[in-house]
């Protein structure tokens, strides 16, 4: 399958998830929450960051559909491969387990691999633990919720990032939650020097605000699109969530050119 890179379209699916779409080429979508519409009788390449039930639901949907008639190429840690593998796997699918500093190979599009640290699920300090506690303890049936499609899932596995380069579109670096008050702004720099991007696709979380324009500068990327992707979960538990727009006229005025994009919005990349 080739894949013409004359125009790469771009859609936010909400949470952590992205499809990117050529021509005649097959769909490539990254961590698709639950609910995704995917194109059961198209080929569909589907990179997952980690095994968190947030960053997989789609992809159970998408393997275990019975209506399902084409192949899926499934890229991520060992243990997410292996769950899926087992349980979802069909003649023709195929499933790659990667490791950070690995280069995947698909037709016409190279995925580089890269690690970066998860944030703490309960934050450091006493005071912001207990208030995070209290705040997830506000809605049980959601808290429960999260707890039991966790023990069910795969295991987390190593956390992901990718780099996708394809022939004549811009190189995309996929940071999903690694941009963080615990990323050093030396560990981004290497990053964004070992795998230069034109575009960069980065979670942000309120708590990270202050720290951002400098880890974003560190990286380097001219394009940077920014989502926030557990801001249903933060809504139903009553904390506080992100001024996007506030924060893309912050970047812009930073030199960044930074568009956002709503869940179900796309855009053209060149």
């Amino acid at each position: 399958m080739s894949v013409d890179t004359a125009a790469i379209e771009l859609s936010y699916l909400g949470w952590s998830g992205f499809r990117l779409t050529w021509p005649d080429g097959p769909q490539v979508v990254l961590d698709p929450p639950d609910a995704t519409s995917l194109r059961p009788e198209q080929e569909t390449w589907l990179l997952l960051s980690h095994g968190h039930p947030e960053h997989v639901a789609g992809a159970i949907s998408h393997l275990g559909n019975e209506g399902r008639t084409a192949p899926v190429t499934v890229v991520a840690s060992a243990p997410v491969c292996r769950h899926f593998e087992r349980r979802y796997g069909r003649a023709k699918d195929r499933f790659l387990p990667c490791q950070p500093g690995q280069t995947v190979s698909l037709p016409n599009l190279s995925i580089d691999v890269f690690s970066w640290r998860h944030m703490r699920l309960i934050p450091p300090g006493f005071k912001a633990a207990f208030q995070h506690v209290c705040q997830v303890a506000s809605s049980p049936g959601l808290a429960f919720q999260i707890i039991r499609k966790s023990l069910w899932g795969p295991r987390a596995g190593a956390m992901l990032g990718f780099r996708l380069v394809s022939k004549g579109g811009p190189r995309i670096l996929w940071y999903s939650e690694g941009l963080h008050r615990l990323t050093g702004a030396d560990q981004a720099r290497r990053t964004g020097q070992q795998l230069e991007s034109e575009v960069l696709l980065f979670a942000i979380e309120p708590e990270d605000l202050h720290v951002i324009t400098n880890l974003l500068n560190a990286v380097g990327s001219p394009v940077v699109i920014p989502y926030e992707p557990h801001r249903r979960w933060r809504e139903e538990f009553g904390m506080p969530v992100v001024d996007l727009a506030c924060l893309v006229e912050e970047l812009q005025g930073h030199g960044l050119r930074a568009p956002l994009l709503a869940p179900g919005e796309s855009l053209s990349l060149s």
